[in-house]
């Protein structure tokens, strides 16, 4: 039979009502007994403190908050209803509730309405419209009285509770639910197109970071089967440079705690409420008109037993791509390249004749000079008046670009670069390139973009990350102070490109 939980002198989530301390926690001190030990309170505390301690180490730190079953947050008539559930807080303490717990919103109105931060407003028919979030905080409640020995000093006896019940106290805070911290192990995120890169107050993306897009690039630059091994090399050197970064949480002067990466109360949030409207009636009460519920915020736990069938599942790039709208470029492709004439096997009677050789165009022949240069808009490259060798481009003349597309990826976009010889790799650096978008509603913005040049130094691939995949994306190649270079160290001209998505 469960014991009895008396609410009534159940204090808050910090507290018991007799003033003592939630029980302690040491997840690295063990009670060692041995035989003829004297054994107290504060031993057999120390057992508890070491195991419970444990438990909420491996918590906040190998799973964080988050819901794991339960806590559904709904509203009928005047009354919002939190369902029985189970969840972890940022401390690693266990949240959980066994019965449903329900709340009067307009009593709630009427205690909090003259509060500072409500942040209420109020229409010429007196009906008030306002936000607010559900949240959940760790509780303990002294329960089970028994009696007990008297202090020294105090005559008599008396009772104290044997159980200490673990429960949650729901608060229904005014506002909606402030952003949840930056969550750990950003380089991991953004490796796998989660996150954002990080901006420095130029505007450049910082060196770590930079660090990660140019390693996605390279994955995604290598033959399909050769990737995952690339992907996991790439997880375990930035899954160590995170790890190195976590650090517990500081107290408010700035010493470090113990072991736990949160701070107490460490409220775990469960629900917005939008727009919730309360109409005045004439006998002085209010009637909820609208509110919103929406749970969907919170933080969850997904069973590892449903991890490791979902990674199962095909992975986004190996899986056939979704059907959409392709991204076309405003600038022609260079027209593709005939092929040749077949030639017919010379026969008996054609072995003297020298039409059969003279009738393939001299343009797909290797030995034959294939004319004037073009870059990839079609237009005529500065030709040399100097006779050179059939097949060989003029010395002078500075790279050029033979074609760029845009396709879509999984995690944004691809742009292929091709250049009409080798580049030196050092020169292919993020500060040559400049990329672009344009929104109809919010105008230009920089893409950040990871990058990586093929083997043999003739090809660069920029993986953009962006969500959703803009309309128009406008890449301009620099000829500037640190433009591309060739094999013989002659500059890039500048190079610009616009490409649009029908649709988008």
């Amino acid at each position: 039979m469960a014991d009895p939980l008396d609410f009534t002198t159940c204090a808050g989530q910090d507290g018991r009502s007799d003033g003592a301390a939630v029980p302690p926690t040491d997840p690295f001190r063990a009670l060692h007994v041995h035989y003829g030990m004297l054994l107290g309170v504060e031993d057999f505390e120390a057992i508890g403190a070491y195991h419970r301690g444990k438990g909420w180490l491996h918590n906040a730190w190998l799973h964080r908050e988050g819901v794991v079953w339960g806590f559904g947050v709904s509203r009928s008539g005047r009354e919002l209803r939190v369902d029985p559930g189970l969840a972890l807080d940022a401390v690693g303490r266990e949240l959980h509730l066994d019965v449903p717990a329900c709340l009067d919103l307009a009593a709630w109105y009427d205690e909090h309405k003259s509060r500072d931060d409500l942040g209420a407003t109020i229409d010429p028919l007196g009906a008030v419209t306002l936000h607010a979030h559900v949240v959940a905080l760790f509780k303990v409640c002294p329960a089970r009285e028994v009696p007990a020995l008297a202090e020294p000093c105090n005559a008599g006896a008396g009772t104290a509770p044997s159980r200490l019940v673990e429960t949650v106290e729901l608060r229904l805070v005014p506002g909606l639910a402030p952003p949840p911290p930056a969550p750990p192990y950003h380089r991991l995120r953004l490796l796998f197109c989660i996150d954002e890169a990080q901006l420095d107050p130029l505007g450049i993306i910082l060196p770590a970071d930079q660090e990660v897009l140019t390693a996605r690039a390279t994955i995604l630059a290598l033959p399909h089967d050769q990737q995952p091994a690339a992907t996991l090399v790439a997880l375990r050197r930035f899954a160590a440079l995170d790890a190195i970064d976590l650090r517990p949480a500081a107290t408010s002067d700035d010493e470090l705690q113990v072991w736990t990466p949160a701070r107490p109360p460490a409220p775990l949030v469960l629900a917005n409420i939008h727009d919730l409207r309360l109409v005045p009636l004439a006998d002085g009460t209010w009637q909820v008109d609208t509110a919103t519920v929406d749970p969907t915020i919170r933080s969850t736990h997904i069973a590892t037993r449903t991890i490791q069938e979902l990674l199962c599942g095909p992975c986004c790039d190996g899986a056939p791509a979704p059907t959409s709208t392709p991204v076309t470029s405003t600038i022609p492709e260079p027209p593709e390249v005939p092929e040749p004439p077949k030639v017919p096997e010379p026969g008996p009677e054609d072995e003297d004749d020298e039409r059969i050789t003279s009738e393939v165009d001299p343009a797909l022949n290797d030995n034959v000079d294939p004319g004037p240069l073009r870059d990839a808009t079609g237009k005529l490259l500065p030709q040399d008046p100097t006779p050179r060798l059939p097949g060989t481009r003029d010395p002078a003349v500075p790279p050029s670009i033979v074609s760029a597309t845009l396709k879509p990826s999984s995690s944004g976009l691809i742009l292929t670069i091709v250049a009409d010889r080798p580049l030196v790799p050092a020169s292919v650096t993020p500060a040559a390139f400049s990329l672009t978008a344009f929104d109809p509603n919010t105008g230009w913005r920089s893409l950040n973009f990871g990058l990586a040049v093929s083997s043999n130094h003739t090809q660069v691939t920029l993986s953009i990350t962006t969500s959703p995949v803009p309309a128009l994306v406008r890449l301009v190649i620099h000829g500037g102070p640190t433009p591309l270079l060739d094999a013989d160290l002659r500059p890039l001209d500048d190079f610009t490109q616009t490409f649009t998505q029908e649709g988008a």
